[in-house]
């Protein structure tokens, strides 16, 4: 809110203080850390009472609030939660679809993720290489070394 007027109410002069509404009072911080405006300074007894009331009205109001902001907080977790467990459901079912078409071995041994991963880029791999050595091409300008372990 903006202040009501630009003229303190004593001497009828422009001041330059800090803000009147109670919102920003509120607010916090001491009156050194913001320095003393005139509008703190000049305020009329019943002034100071209608903020006095207000605070006290807002510390009742903190301590129901404080009940609210767990539930929302609790709310705003198990919605991240569920997020969560969507993203793992779906990447684990484009694993498995990718491990599907890879062929294994040992078809009872289930590839980790990065196994997988690792193996279908050397699949990949090979597959481009053997497909350009077909054609005549060269296999180092399409894509990078395949992954060796420990190298």
């Amino acid at each position: 809110m903006a202040p009501q007027s630009d003229r303190s109410p004593d001497e009828g002069q422009p001041y330059f203080g800090g803000a009147e509404d109670p919102s920003s009072v509120a607010g916090g911080g001491s009156a050194g850390s913001r320095g003393a405006s005139p509008a703190r300074t000049t305020l009329a007894p019943r002034e100071t009472a209608a903020r006095r009331k207000g605070k006290a009205r807002r510390g009742r109001g903190k301590a129901r609030n404080e009940g609210l902001l767990s539930k929302q907080k609790r709310s705003r977790r198990m919605k991240a939660n569920d997020r969560e467990r969507n993203r793992m459901h779906h990447l684990n079912s484009a694993l498995d679809a990718l491990r599907s078409v890879l062929p294994t071995f040992p078809d009872d041994a289930k590839l980790t993720k990065i196994e997988t991963l690792r193996f279908a880029h050397n699949y990949i791999w090979a597959y481009r290489d053997l497909r350009c050595h077909m054609s005549g091409g060269s296999a180092e300008q399409l894509l990078p070394r395949p992954y060796l372990p420990g190298a």
